[in-house]
């Protein structure tokens, strides 16, 4: 005997619900830290943006850029260790070196230290 139409669209549905469940589970973007302030007290894969502020050659990526002048780097941030793996253009005065422009950085974190993907 065949089951009722309407119990046989509801089977469908919940087996496609469940599907599009367990397909959204998987770990290709979930372990991924997209945010500064969580990378300052996590480890693994990051992609950040923010901007970098370089100073007495430690280069910081920051949630804000400050209004002084030279720029300052408005917390939170993380060091990048391989400043130099980073493709951005960067202004320079008074000893810092700045990006005026968010970039975005790819790599992993530890320690609160990020190393780019090279």
């Amino acid at each position: 005997m065949r089951a009722p139409m309407r119990a046989r669209s509801t089977a469908i549905g919940v087996a496609a619900s469940l599907t599009l469940l367990v397909s959204g589970c998987g770990d290709d973007d979930t372990d991924v830290i997209t945010t500064i302030a969580d990378a300052t007290a996590q480890t693994g894969s990051v992609e950040l943006d923010g901007f970098v502020v370089e100073l007495d050659g430690v280069a910081k990526l920051c949630e804000a850029l400050l209004e002084s002048f030279p720029p300052q780097c408005g917390e939170p941030s993380v060091t990048i260790a391989n400043i130099d793996e980073l493709d951005a253009t960067f202004a320079t005065e008074q000893g810092v070196r700045w990006t005026d422009l968010s970039v975005r950085v790819v790599g992993t974190v530890d320690g609160g230290v990020v190393t780019i993907e090279s």
